[in-house]
C-alpha cells in the first residue's frame, strides 16, 4: 500500500529483527536517517552484545527542514549522522501525532490498533479506541522481554484525555504500562517549553507529576535530553551488560514554536528572500544530494499561499521572523541531539547504537499563514497588532 502525505512522503516498509529467533516485528516507520554506528549484521545474532537502541523522534517537521535534506538551516549534528548512516527519501507517515506514534511503536497499521486519530477518547469503533490496543504489543514491551531496560522522555501523546489525570484509576495507556520502566515528559500533544502546565502537559516523572522545583527546567528540550542521559548513565552503572532502548520525542517543532532568542538572531535576515525562494532554493539542493530526481519538477505554490512579492512591508517583516524563530527552534534541538550523542561516545557506547532519527509527520498547517500568538491552535490574533 502506497500513499502520499504533504505530497512529499512515501510509505516505506522497514522489518527490524527482533532479538528473539521466533519474533519478527514489521515497523511501518517513517525513517528519515538511520545509522548503525558500526554494527555489523552479524552482530543481532543471539551470541553477540546486543545494541542499544534509541528512536529520536522530532514533531511536525518537514521533509526539508534538516541539513541532510536540502535545508539552510543548521543542523550539524544531524548532518553527522547522517553522513555515517543511511537516509531514507521514500516513506510514510500517518500525517498526525497519536497514529504515527502507534504505528512506531507497535509496527502495525494504527487503525489496526485503535488509533485512527488522536487519542482523546474512545469513539466506540475498533479502529478508534484514543489508545493502543492491549492485543497490539508495543517495542518497548517486546525489547523488555529479550532483556532491554526501557526509557521514554518527551511528548507520549498515546492517552486517553479522561486518563490523564494523576488521579485517574489506571495506567495501563501511560508509558509504564506499555512497557517503559523510565519516564520523564508529558501525555498530550504539546506543551509549553517554558512553562509546561495544564492537564496532559504538565511534565510526569513515571507515574506521577515530576517532583522537581522547576518541572521542564529552563527549556523544555534541554529537559528531556538531561533526563534521557542520566537513565542512560543508570542503566549502565546498574547493569554494564544490559542493552538499552530510549525513545526520545521532541516537542520540537511543534507549537508552541519556542527557544532563547540567541538562536532566533543567529538566522537574523537568512528569511527576507522569503518563502518562494527559500523553496527553490531547498528543492535545488535536494536535487544536488540524490534526495529527489534531477528531472524533478517543483509544484506550483499552493493557492492558499501568497507570493511572497505580494506581501506588504509589514508582513513579510513578520513572516521573516517566524521563519527566523523556526530555524532556531530546529537549531536548538540539533544541540540537545548532540549532546546525547557526545554522552554516547565519552562513554564508549555509540559504536553499539542503532539511532533511527525521524519526524512523526511533515509541516503543519493549522496555524496558517500568520500563524497563531496566544496557543498552538485556535487564536485568531491578527499580525497587526503583534
Amino acid at each position: 500500500m502506497r500513499r502520499t502525505v504533504w505530497g512529499t512522503l512515501i510509505e516505506l516498509r522497514f522489518r527490524l529483527l527482533c532479538l528473539e529467533k521466533s519474533i519478527n516485528m514489521l515497523l511501518i516507520i517513517p525513517l528519515v536517517l538511520f545509522t548503525t554506528n558500526g554494527i555489523k549484521a552479524q552482530q543481532l545474532k543471539s551470541n553477540i552484545k546486543k545494541p542499544n537502541i534509541i528512536y529520536i523522534l522530532l514533531d511536525d517537521v518537514g521533509f526539508s527542514d534538516l541539513g541532510p535534506y536540502g535545508s539552510e538551516i543548521r543542523t550539524p549534528n544531524i548532518d553527522q549522522l547522517a553522513s555515517q548512516g543511511i537516509r531514507y527519501n521514500h516513506f510514510e507517515t500517518r500525517a498526525i501525532c497519536s497514529p504515527t506514534r502507534a504505528a512506531l511503536l507497535t509496527g502495525r497499521n494504527n487503525q489496526s490498533v485503535g488509533m485512527i486519530d488522536l487519542a482523546v477518547r474512545d469513539r466506540g469503533y475498533p479502529y478508534s479506541r484514543g489508545r493502543i490496543t492491549p492485543a497490539a504489543g508495543t517495542l518497548a514491551q517486546i525489547l523488555k522481554r529479550n532483556g532491554y531496560h526501557t526509557s521514554i522522555v518527551g511528548k507520549w501523546h498515546l492517552t486517553p484525555r479522561a486518563q490523564q489525570y494523576d488521579s485517574s484509576s489506571t495506567r495501563k495507556n501511560w508509558p509504564s504500562g506499555k512497557g517503559f520502566q523510565n519516564f520523564y515528559g508529558w501525555l498530550a500533544g504539546w506543551t509549553d517549553q517554558y512553562n509546561p502546565s495544564g492537564l496532559g502537559r504538565e511534565i510526569m516523572e513515571g507515574d506521577h507529576p515530576a517532583d522537581e522545583a522547576n518541572p521542564g527546567g529552563n527549556h523544555v528540550s534541554e529537559a528531556i535530553v538531561n533526563h534521557a542521559i542520566d537513565y542512560l548513565k543508570n542503566g549502565f552503572a546498574n547493569n554494564p551488560d544490559q542493552p538499552q532502548f530510549l525513545y526520545l520525542a521532541f516537542g520540537a517543532a511543534h507549537a508552541p514554536i519556542q527557544v532563547p532568542k540567541r538562536y532566533i538572531n543567529k538566522y537574523a535576515g537568512n528569511y527576507a528572500e522569503g518563502w518562494d525562494v527559500i523553496r527553490k532554493n531547498r528543492f535545488e539542493r535536494q536535487k544536488q544530494l540524490g534526495i529527489i530526481p534531477a528531472n524533478a519538477v517543483l509544484t506550483k505554490r499552493h493557492e492558499d499561499d501568497p507570493a511572497w512579492e505580494d506581501l506588504n512591508p509589514v508582513e513579510k517583516t513578520v513572516y521573516a521572523r517566524f521563519m527566523a524563530t523556526y530555524a532556531g527552534y530546529i537549531t536548538h534541538t540539533d544541540e540537545q541531539i548532540g549532546r546525547l550523542i557526545d554522552y554516547l561516545k565519552d562513554s564508549g557506547h555509540y559504536n553499539n547504537t542503532l539511532v533511527f532519527l525521524m519526524s512523526d509527520n511533515g509541516a503543519a498547517p493549522e496555524a496558517g499563514v500568520e500563524g497563531n500568538f496566544a496557543r498552538p491552535y485556535g487564536d485568531t490574533l491578527s499580525v497587526y497588532i503583534c
